[in-house]
Formats: C-alpha cells, sequence, structure tokens
C-alpha cells in the first residue's frame, strides 16, 4: 500500500511540474524562450555559447513542452478537424491558458490516460489488491481520470473566466457609457474601456 501512495505522489507531481510550467509560460512570457534567455545574457554582458544558454531553461521547457508538442502534431493527423476545431473554441473561451494548440491538448489527454493507467497495471502487478476483480475497476479508473482530468481543468478555466467577465461587463458597460455621453466617438470610448 505504500508503494501505491509514493507512486501517487510521484505522479501527481509530475503532473503538478507540466502544469505549473505550462501556466508559467501563458503569463507572460515571450514566445521563443531562447531568445528571451539570448537578450538577458546580452545586456549582463555575458558571452556564453548557445548550448550553455539552453542548458541554463528549465528541464520542463527544455524537454517536456516539446515532446508533448511533436506528440501533438503527430496526432493531428489522425484526430477528426471538429475536434480540433471544439477543442480550440473551449481553449479560446478559457483564454488560452497554457501555451499549446488544439491537437497538443487533445494528445495530452491521451497521453495522461494512458500514462495513468499504465501506472496502476504496474501497481497492480507489483502488489495485487486482496480482490482480483477489483482489478480492472482501479485501472479503468485511472485511465478514466487520466483522460477527464484535463477537460476537467479547461471547463473550471472556462467557467471562471466567463465569471469574470460578467463580473467586469457592468463596469464596462458604464465606462462604454459615459465616454459616449461626454462625446467620445466610439473607437475612443472601446479605447477607453479596453484601457481601462
Amino acid at each position: 500500500m505504500g508503494l501505491v501512495i509514493l507512486g501517487v505522489v510521484v505522479l501527481i507531481g509530475a503532473i503538478a511540474v507540466v502544469v505549473v510550467s505550462l501556466q508559467r509560460n501563458s503569463q507572460g512570457e515571450e514566445d521563443d524562450p531562447l531568445q528571451a534567455r539570448l537578450a538577458e545574457f546580452i545586456q549582463r554582458g555575458d558571452v556564453t555559447s548557445l548550448e550553455e544558454i539552453e542548458l541554463s531553461q528549465p528541464f520542463s521547457e527544455r524537454v517536456i513542452v516539446p515532446v508533448i508538442r511533436r506528440i501533438g502534431e503527430f496526432s493531428a493527423r489522425f484526430t477528426p478537424q471538429k475536434a480540433i476545431q471544439d477543442t480550440a473554441r473551449r481553449l479560446e473561451l478559457a483564454g488560452n491558458p497554457w501555451p499549446i494548440d488544439a491537437a497538443t491538448f487533445l494528445a495530452i489527454r491521451f497521453i495522461l490516460a494512458v500514462v495513468l493507467g499504465g501506472f496502476l497495471v504496474a501497481v497492480v502487478i507489483i502488489s495485487p489488491p486482496s480482490n482480483p476483480s477489483d482489478n480492472f475497476m482501479y485501472i479503468g479508473g485511472a485511465t478514466f481520470a487520466g483522460f477527464f482530468l484535463p477537460h476537467l481543468m479547461l471547463t473550471s478555466k472556462i467557467t471562471r473566466r466567463q465569471k469574470e467577465i460578467r463580473k467586469a461587463m457592468p463596469d464596462a458597460l458604464d465606462l462604454l457609457t459615459i465616454g459616449l455621453e461626454a462625446g467620445l466617438g466610439f473607437d475612443a470610448a472601446i479605447s477607453k474601456v479596453s484601457e481601462k
């Protein structure tokens, strides 16, 4: 039982590292982290090689995110366009919280399902539960949870963003009305609303 708990903690930690690195990337970092690092080294005056600059990036940005993107590009060939379009729309509704496209998001769902299901298969092989008929329930539940966890996270982000928009809408309309009544044109009033 202790092995199962240790394995679950390690798996949750790995998932948390990926999610945190994706969120950190989506919160204002430039599109090309290598260029940002290069600019940082140039400003400091340090003369280093490109390899040293690449190795100074976090492991998740160097290895995990590019691997997931490649898997997403590969899986896009086999995924129906409607599913990709629906997922892209849901990512837009959430405000594109992670620096990934729809195909990569769908690939993450399948990867996580396989990883969690495989982990439970390994746990069942190493230390089988007292009731062997529970094996399929545990493995199926882990696979199901791995597949729907990213979907639930995205739905949560969509709901949170929609609440924020609903909360900010009255103030935005008031500001728009005040700007129009003050004599601003519609474009200028919209510009003031977006500025505030």
